[in-house]
C-alpha cells in the first residue's frame, strides 16, 4: 500500500549494484522501455507500457518538424 508515495531506492547507489537506465528494454509484453517522464505524465497516470522501442524516434521526429 504505497498510494501517494514515491519509492527512492538509495540502495542501488553502490559498487556492483544494478539498475535499469533510461531507454533500457524491459522484459514485458509489447517490449516497452524504461523512459524518463515528467511530473505531468505522472499526475496523468501514464501507463508503464506506454513507451516502446520506437517512441523516442517518433518523439524526435515530431520535435524536428
Amino acid at each position: 500500500a504505497r498510494k501517494g508515495r514515491i519509492f527512492i531506492d538509495y540502495l542501488r547507489n553502490g559498487r556492483g549494484n544494478t539498475a535499469a537506465g533510461a531507454f533500457s528494454p524491459r522484459a514485458r509484453a509489447g517490449f516497452p522501455i524504461a523512459h524518463p517522464v515528467t511530473w505531468v505524465q505522472v499526475e496523468r497516470r501514464i501507463r508503464p507500457d506506454a513507451f516502446t522501442m520506437d517512441h523516442p524516434f517518433r518523439a524526435a521526429q515530431r520535435n524536428a518538424a
